[in-house]
């Protein structure tokens, strides 16, 4: 494969990275620019030296591997220091013991629930933070228990979770009262 060719799939790989990134946002805008702005470089390189031959041959794409395996490890580097949050929650939770909730919505990140009693309640859940429950009472008030959760990836993986549960429940493997999932923005 030329070199101009192969810099153009290193410049379209780094800039939809950078692309990918703006629309997701958030804190990594300024690294989503530069890498936007360096794949459009070697877009622009690579084509222009296509039809202009005798341009001279610059190792761009060395710089442009180096950025991609930059972004490789830190896309790793944060994944790990995020997942070891949820797999491992942190000590610094808000402990609530002993107390009863009525007909109340219940925010549930960043917390963590000892022996408390829950009555026809809606436990609410945006994803933020991890959050324990352990050694508590629910009652629906024999209607379903509501759980408000965020959409996007925690709604899907309630989702799926919720299934499994269910399908527990209904083999009668183990107890369970009727829950809603409900979808909130």
């Amino acid at each position: 494969m030329p070199i101009k060719e192969a810099l153009f799939w290193f410049g379209i790989t780094i800039f939809g990275t950078g692309l990918f990134f703006m629309v997701e946002g958030g804190e990594r805008m300024p690294f989503a620019l530069l890498l936007t702005l360096i794949g459009f470089m070697a877009l622009a390189y690579s084509v222009y030296a296509h039809y202009k031959p005798g341009t001279p041959n610059v190792p761009v794409w060395i710089g442009l591997l180096i950025i991609t395996w930059a972004a490789l490890l830190f896309d790793i580097y944060d994944r790990h220091s995020t997942r070891s949050m949820w797999y491992d929650p942190p000590n610094n939770l808000e402990t609530i013991m002993l107390k009863n909730f009525v007909n109340e919505d219940i925010e549930l990140d960043g917390k963590r629930f000892d022996e408390c009693t829950f009555q026809n309640v809606t436990f609410v859940f945006r994803g933020i933070k991890p959050f324990v429950i352990t050694h508590n009472h629910i009652d629906g008030g024999g209607h379903p228990i509501q759980i408000k959760i965020k959409k996007g990836p925690q709604f899907m993986g309630a989702t799926l979770a919720s299934a499994t549960v269910r399908a527990a429940c209904q083999s009668q493997q183990i107890p369970c009262p009727a829950w809603n999932l409900i979808p909130m923005d």
